[in-house]
């Protein structure tokens, strides 16, 4: 039924326009008015844009016997009152590369909708199946909305370098090869590889299931794009397969259980891909596969953990130069997490012409088995590689979980399978943490590695820290650690010129747990380093490790950490000190006489596990009650005022003591014939403390000139 709107003429003129026409599907046959293939056939006798509606019961299917062809645009909304039909082929239509059940055959600036609608095959011969639609010739824009397409060979085929393809909230079950094709299906077609996929393609919210590869576009068209977002991919083979289009972005989806998730050959175009906020779980191969020549990824905000199911020559993330060396390829992985404390072999491999690793965690990779061959980052040729402040052998959570070997690096692969190294690859490795690899924490086994390590800290180290092929590289010594109270200052010998950093370490071999300082300037072999204690807050001993950078005729190399050598941090200094009590009062726990008692050591213990040793002074005056009896006795000396000499009016042998008034101590001695010089002291009041066997007198007196 074909519904036509006439708008009223105004004024004078009168416009007719074109108003979509609506087709409603009645009932689930093949043939006659009211179904499916006759509402298309109406639709393809439109200029305008078709709508095709269904009013159908709930659940109903309908069932085509040969392809449908669409001619001019339209909107086919499948929506019933509860549900949405399913439109099948419950027999094979054709058995050659060029079947499908829908034929989308229209002009320059189509409109192709489908929306709302199930669409598959309805057998299960054991043979490949037939496509489901075919578009190679739209140009316009083709939108698939909550469509589920399943059990064919290819979904949806589009072939067209100007299409704006869209496929939102849809789902797509047991698809043999591609679920969205961009490659002709002529194999000669296919073998010129002169053909171009779309402009742009936006996949967000769809899941795959069970699907061979989910898109697969050309290479050829310099300006297209290929974008996937929120979505979910089980069990199938690959994400992105294939020739890839120029840019292709993947984020904030889940790749599970998955052959390869993203698989792209850039082939003779730069492409850039970008995969960020993903997360790649039971992976057979491969997370990420990609040939990187002429390719620009970044990998951003992943995770990566494969299992046991994956195979020995598996790695999670495989960035490598496949066909041309001389193309520029470009890495950025950054903030990911790659591992699994049962995954089998290496985590990521990377040859590029300039690659950019940094911020992420790598732990579990090679547990699983294969030991030596497992390695959480394996470089095999790139020309420039910057590995910063990564993680080894620990998860985002802070859980240790060791790599079998953390880091290898070689100028080759294998050979006969490209061009790879340029020879003095020129690597910085800085600001990283190796935390307990089962064997080596870093393998070099190329004599062509620039690599200059710095900043770098190994923890629980069980094999080599850096274990490299090169045989010349001195490694450095310690010969003295000596400790000047506030500073110490680290000796020792190494090759000349080298570049020495020297650690704090834990008291084990190879373990480098905090830096510390560089000598840059090492002439003839020798380095010396000076460090405040202030560096070592709360410390009783510290422990010193050094390597030592070398280069020669271009190429950088970094020795092995020297052996550990420890010093305590203690003062051995002895601090003096001057104290005054009055008689009776306890210093120190103990109860001393009036006068001056010198040598008493007190040994305090610090925070830092150190002893402070104190030596005193001690000062003892008499009580103020002590002093007052003086006055209520009679005077026993004289010349009072003196000026060299006080004689005393008591006989026998006695010791004295004299005291200014404040109570200072300013002479002791003893006198058996009462005479006591004063000429030394300073003109004023004092006080005179004279100790006989029977009793203790004092008295006042004044020196003066």
């Amino acid at each position: 039924m074909k519904n036509s709107l006439l708008l009223l003429c105004l004024h004078l003129f009168c416009v007719v326009p074109i108003w979509a026409s609506t087709f409603t599907v009645t009932n689930n046959l093949d043939r006659g008015e009211g179904s499916f293939r006759w509402a298309v056939e109406q639709s393809n006798r439109e200029t305008g844009i078709s709508n095709i509606r269904f009013d159908l019961p709930s659940g109903s299917k309908i069932v085509i016997d040969t392809t449908i062809t669409f001619t001019t645009p339209f909107e086919l909304d499948g929506s019933l009152d509860d549900g949405v039909v399913t439109i099948v082929s419950e027999k094979r239509i054709d058995n050659t590369y060029k079947s499908y059940m829908f034929n989308v055959e229209s002009g320059e600036t189509d409109s192709i909708v489908f929306r709302n609608v199930k669409i598959g095959y309805d057998i299960n011969d054991g043979h490949s199946l037939p496509s489901i639609i075919n578009a190679d010739s739209v140009s316009g824009k083709i939108l698939f909305e909550n469509v589920n397409l399943f059990s064919s060979q290819n979904a949806i085929k589009v072939l067209h370098p100007e299409l704006d393809l869209e496929i939102v909230n849809c789902s797509f079950d047991s698809v043999q090869a591609n679920v969205v094709s961009g490659v002709p299906d002529d194999p000669l077609v296919q073998t010129s590889n002169n053909y171009v996929s779309w402009k742009k393609a936006v996949i967000d919210n769809c899941l795959f299931r069970k699907c061979s590869n989910s898109i697969e576009g050309s290479a050829q068209n310099h300006h297209s794009l290929l974008k996937i977002s929120n979505c979910s991919f089980e069990s199938c083979d690959y994400l992105v397969a294939g020739v890839a289009p120029d840019t292709v972005v993947v984020e904030k989806c889940n790749v599970n259980n998955c052959r390869t998730g993203v698989g792209i050959i850039a082939d003779d175009v730069v492409t850039k891909v970008i995969v960020d906020s993903c997360n790649f779980t039971n992976c057979v191969k491969s997370a990420i596969e990609c040939a990187l020549d002429g390719m620009d990824i970044q990998v951003t905000h992943c995770t990566f953990s494969c299992g046991q199911q994956s195979t020995r020559e598996a790695q999670l993330v495989y960035l490598s130069r496949e066909y041309y060396s001389d193309k520029r390829s470009k890495v950025l992985f950054e903030h990911n997490v790659v591992g699994d404390a049962s995954y089998y072999s290496t985590g990521m491999l990377v040859d590029a012409t300039n690659a950019v690793v940094r911020n992420n965690y790598f732990y579990g990779n090679g547990i699983g088995g294969f030991h030596s061959e497992g390695y959480a980052f394996a470089d095999w040729g790139s020309d420039t590689l910057l590995l910063e402040n990564n993680v080894f052998g620990m998860n985002r959570a802070g859980e240790v979980l060791p790599n079998v070997n953390n880091i290898r690096f070689a100028s080759q692969f294998y050979e006969g399978i490209g061009l790879y190294g340029t020879g003095k690859a020129q690597f910085t490795i800085k600001d990283n943490t190796f935390i307990g690899a089962k064997e080596n924490s870093v393998h070099i086994d190329s004599l062509e590695v620039n690599a200059h390590f710095t900043n770098n800290l190994f923890l629980n180290t069980n094999g080599l820290a850096i274990d490299n092929i090169r045989e010349d590289l001195p490694t450095p010594k310690i010969t003295s650690v000596t400790n000047s109270g506030s500073h110490i200052v680290v000796r020792g010998t190494c090759g000349e010129g080298g570049v020495i950093e020297l650690y704090k370490n834990d008291g084990k071999p190879q373990n480098s747990i905090e830096y510390l300082a560089t000598d840059n300037d090492t002439p003839n072999g020798e380095f010396e380093l000076e460090l405040s204690h202030s560096k070592f807050p709360g410390e009783k001993e510290v422990c010193f490790i050094v390597s030592a950078t070398y280069e020669t005729d271009g190429i950088r190399a970094t020795s092995n950490f020297s052996e550990q050598v420890c010093s305590s941090l203690c003062p051995t200094d002895t601090t003096l000190a001057t104290d005054t009590i009055v008689v009776g009062e306890k210093f120190l726990g103990e109860v001393y006489a009036i006068g001056r008692h010198d040598s008493i050591f007190e040994t305090i213990a610090l925070p830092n596990g150190c002893d402070s040793v104190v030596m005193h002074s001690l000062i003892v005056k008499p009580k103020a009650t002590d002093v007052e009896l003086v006055d209520s006795e009679k005077s026993i000396l004289f010349p009072n005022p003196a000026q060299t000499y006080i004689a005393v009016q008591i006989s026998g042998c006695m010791h004295y003591e004299i005291y200014s008034m404040d109570g200072a101590l300013m002479d002791v001695g003893a006198t058996g014939d009462g005479i006591i010089p004063i000429v030394h002291l300073p003109n004023g009041l004092y006080l005179l403390r004279l100790l006989s066997e029977e009793r203790v007198f004092y008295a006042k007196f004044k020196k003066e000139d």
